[in-house]
C-alpha cells in the first residue's frame, strides 16, 4: 500500500514538473517574441511614430506585466505544490525504512 502511495506521488510530482516546465518554456517564448516585435517595429518607424505609440506601449506594457504576474503566481503555486509533494513522499520514506526496520527486528 505504501509503495502505491510512493508511486502515486512520485507521478504527480513527475506531472507538476512538466507542467511547470511547460509554463516557464511558454513564459521565455512570449518574453522572446515580445522582445523581437519591438526591435523590428522600433527600426521602421519614424521618430513621430514612436512618440504617438509610446502612450499605446504603456498600456501594454501594463496589461503585459499583470499577465506576467499571472503566470509567476502560477509559477509560485506549483513551485509550492512540487514542495509539499516531496515532503509527502518524504514522509512515505521514512515510514516504509520504520516499517523494514520492524520487520528486521522481528527475524
Amino acid at each position: 500500500m505504501l509503495k502505491s502511495m510512493a508511486a502515486s506521488l512520485a507521478a504527480e510530482i513527475q506531472q507538476s514538473s512538466r507542467s511547470l516546465r511547460k509554463q516557464e518554456q511558454e513564459y521565455f517564448k512570449q518574453v522572446k517574441s515580445y522582445e523581437k516585435g519591438i526591435t523590428n517595429s522600433a527600426i521602421e518607424l519614424t521618430a513621430e511614430q514612436r512618440k504617438t505609440m509610446e502612450g499605446e506601449w504603456e498600456m501594454v506594457d501594463i496589461e503585459e506585466k499583470q499577465e506576467e504576474n499571472g503566470q509567476i503566481g502560477q509559477l509560485v503555486g506549483s513551485i509550492t505544490r512540487l514542495s509539499t509533494l516531496y515532503k509527502e513522499l518524504n514522509q512515505l520514506v521514512v515510514v516504509q525504512g520504520t516499517v523494514i526496520d520492524r520487520i528486521d527486528y522481528n527475524l
